[in-house]
């Protein structure tokens, strides 16, 4: 995968790729007020199998361990998860792609653990098992999802060519603000939106704009190396404007999402393919 950095001039447009842009993580993040428990020694397990990866393995018994934590915390569990299933470019085998679109909801959320540790053992059916450890912060939300607080996102395809433009409508149910997220199938993360050519902006309730905002300075430009590559956009509306610093990455953005009270945020995914016909 790449994604390049480069700026393209001519007569009348500047032509961007989609980029990482550690450098627009804007602002502290202000202190937020949900109750935190904080909880020790809590553990989960997942079997090695020929279609997990260890790491892959080991992200599924984190998670174990985190709806372990709310259990002990005392916190009403509910789980929203999305494991995307993937195809290999040889279509003899399946992998799961855990770019770890999941996580516990609803009433409260597991932060950053300190440090986790890792055993590996055969249990008694002969299973290879990867089993993980830590002390976590337990996050209890004070609200719930507002159903009012909404957007509406139309346009992306489910494939564009290599160096297709990606263009797309957006469209919000509230007034709020809006950053927009892409990670690829390496699962290394970029910011789409907001970006040097497009600040960040209050969009207007029931107003639909056009993305890229500017399309008559910048494109949104996909691309890739490979024959065939499966990206993710993932669209984060919130009431007000809250800053993202961390490292774009799957599990920094999923912290930051979940640090996030559920009534102030509505989140929404999307799935593309990037064909390159070499």
């Amino acid at each position: 995968m790449f994604y390049s950095c480069s700026r393209k001039f001519n007569t009348k447009r500047t032509s961007i790729r989609i980029l990482l842009l550690g450098s627009l993580l804007i602002t502290t993040l202000s202190a937020l007020s949900q109750e935190k428990i904080y909880v020790k020694n809590v553990s989960g397990n997942c079997i090695i199998s020929s279609n997990l990866t260890l790491e892959q393995a080991k992200e599924k018994a984190i998670k174990e361990a985190k709806i372990e934590a709310l259990r002990i915390a005392g916190i009403p569990q509910n789980i929203t998860s999305t494991e995307v299933l993937t195809t290999s470019e040889n279509n003899q085998n399946f992998e799961q792609a855990f770019n770890s679109f999941s996580n516990i909801e609803i009433q409260g959320t597991v932060l950053e653990p300190d440090t986790i540790l890792e055993n590996k053992f055969i249990d008694e059916f002969g299973n290879f098992i990867i089993e993980v450890s830590f002390n976590a912060t337990v996050l209890q939300y004070e609200t719930k999802p507002d159903p009012s607080f909404a957007i509406s996102v139309k346009g992306i395809r489910d494939y564009y060519e290599n160096n297709g433009k990606i263009t797309f409508f957006f469209k919000p149910f509230e007034d709020g603000y809006l950053k927009i997220f892409l990670f690829n199938d390496n699962n290394e993360g970029f910011i789409i939106y907001p970006n040097n050519y497009e600040a960040n902006r209050l969009f207007t309730k029931n107003k639909t704009v056009d993305f890229p905002l500017m399309p008559q300075y910048l494109d949104y430009i996909v691309e890739t190396s490979k024959q065939r590559e499966i990206d993710h956009l993932v669209f984060v509306f919130t009431r007000e404007s809250i800053p993202f610093e961390e490292k774009v990455n799957v599990h920094n953005i999923l912290n930051w999402i979940y640090s996030i009270e559920p009534n102030q945020r509505v989140v929404k995914y999307f799935q593309f393919v990037i064909v390159n016909n070499m």
